[in-house]
């Protein structure tokens, strides 16, 4: 079960890459557009070339041509998800994008990949997607999401699970080792992001020109970016390699887990440093929260 907790590792630090990511989104500073922002993020993959030493390969053309495939599913779905990041609420967009990967995940892997599963299995699924949803959503937030942002979130869902879901491909059919597939696979989407995105900001109108920044602060964001972009690849990597080993399904499933330990940081937060962020604890609040930990906890139960 080491894929397990290689998917619980990636998901608790893709909860803090996220909260970073919304900081520098609705920032003022060249990463503020969505495009630009998923561009230097896809870029930031062919930074796995220094795999290369480990892997000393060459690509097969079953490798290229899927990982082609699945870098444009993955750069798409970033683009939209900054898309409405940027627009949207975290509290608002973040869950349904979280409930939809591994939903639509169930669906791709029975068809790419010919998944099945036991009906334990899938009840320990269902528990954790709908225990991460309900450990997250808001009605009342849930009813301001316009229609137009939600389909835009559910195709990034889609996206991300179609990407996730052709990775999971490429590890189990291009014959060559986990670390070749995902190395060459995020050079591929690195190279994609070049020369897909990088005609697509180059052609959008020009921002108007921001007041002239003292050096520090940019150094400071880039230095932020990339710091964020290392974590990123490190949870990236653990998640790619818990799905090489264990089943895609469930390693995206096991995103409800996210949303628990962001919950506990929370709480801690709210009782040491209440002047910085109080989290929310009333009796209806506190009983959703319950019942959202059971069926994550429930979901586990299920999977080990």
């Amino acid at each position: 079960m080491t894929w397990l907790f290689l998917a619980l590792g990636a998901h608790v630090a893709n909860a803090l890459v996220f909260v970073v990511d919304k900081s520098l989104l609705t920032g003022k500073s060249v990463l503020g557009r969505p495009v630009r922002y998923a561009f230097f993020s896809g870029l930031f993959a062919a930074a796995a070339v220094v795999i290369l030493p480990w892997a000393p390969v060459w690509p097969s053309a079953f490798l290229i041509y899927w990982s082609v495939i699945a870098g444009l599913c993955h750069l798409a779905a970033l683009w939209l998800f900054f898309t409405v990041l940027k627009k949207g609420e975290p509290s608002r967009v973040v869950p349904i994008v979280g409930s939809a990967v591994p939903l639509f995940t169930l669906i791709f892997a029975g068809v790419v990949l010919g998944e099945r599963w036991s009906a334990w299995q899938l009840a320990g699924v269902a528990a954790l997607i709908v225990g991460g949803a309900v450990l997250s959503v808001r009605v009342d937030q849930f009813k301001k999401v316009r229609g137009k942002l939600l389909v835009i979130i559910l195709l990034s869902g889609a996206l991300f699970a179609a990407y996730f879901s052709l990775a999971k491909y490429i590890y189990d059919f291009s014959g060559q080792s986990f670390l070749a597939a995902f190395a060459y696979s995020r050079i591929v989407e690195g190279l994609l992001a070049l020369v897909v995105l990088g005609p697509i900001i180059y052609l959008l109108p020009k921002e108007k020109k921001l007041k002239r920044r003292k050096k520090s602060v940019s150094v400071g964001i880039g230095s932020v970016f990339v710091g964020n972009k290392v974590l990123a690849a490190g949870a990236f990597l653990l998640q790619s390699y818990a799905i090489s080993l264990g089943s895609v399904t469930v390693v995206n499933a096991l995103q409800g887990t996210q949303y628990v330990f962001l919950l506990i940081l929370a709480a801690a937060v709210s009782v040491w440093w209440p002047g910085f962020f109080k989290e929310e604890m009333g009796r209806v609040v506190l009983g959703q929260k319950a019942i959202g930990i059971a069926l994550v906890g429930c979901g586990l139960a299920l999977l080990v």
